[in-house]
């Protein structure tokens, strides 16, 4: 009865631990945006108007335990992007809106976890070029007619999906 309870006590700690990260967010308007500030927390930089984030650099934070979130929320708001990962445990673009994500090309690292999300209408990460060569698994969720078109891959080490 100990141990159980000395589990229980430990999985309700971590889940308030869990709870208690706030996730950091950025709305980006100019030609460099991010990392977050705290390398803890989930860091969200957000595209979300059109053509916001056309020709910039997305910079995420770095740590053995960060997480990245790109929004691209709007028709061309990441138009010729290009995100960095160099270092971030976890990274997730999503794509969700008619050419969101047009000739992006994103940098994953070593051991990036990766997810790319072309859930938006047609284009929407049409010539996207994903270098994920050191990357550990990278999923890919393409959703609409065409919205993978002319998608360029690199996967890393672990397990490659495509999800169409």
């Amino acid at each position: 009865m100990g141990q159980s309870l000395l589990l229980c006590l430990n999985i309700f700690i971590q889940i308030q631990n869990i709870q208690s990260q706030q996730l950091s967010s950025i709305t980006c308007y100019t030609q460099s945006c991010g990392p977050c500030e705290d390398p803890l927390s989930p860091c969200n930089l957000k595209c979300k108007g059109y053509e916001d984030c056309k020709d910039s650099s997305l910079s995420c934070t770095s740590g053995e335990e960060s997480e990245c979130i790109i929004d691209c929320g709007a028709e061309k708001a990441c138009l010729s992007t290009r995100v960095y990962a160099p270092s971030t445990a976890k990274l997730t673009v999503n794509c969700n809106v008619y050419g969101s994500c047009e000739n992006t090309i994103i940098y994953a690292g070593i051991n990036t976890d990766v997810t790319l999300n072309c859930d938006g209408n047609e284009d929407g990460c049409k010539d996207v070029t994903l270098y994920a060569q050191q990357s550990k698994n990278v999923i890919i969720n393409c959703k609409d007619y065409q919205s993978c078109s002319d998608l360029s891959i690199f996967c890393g080490t672990g397990e490659c999906i495509i999800d169409c």
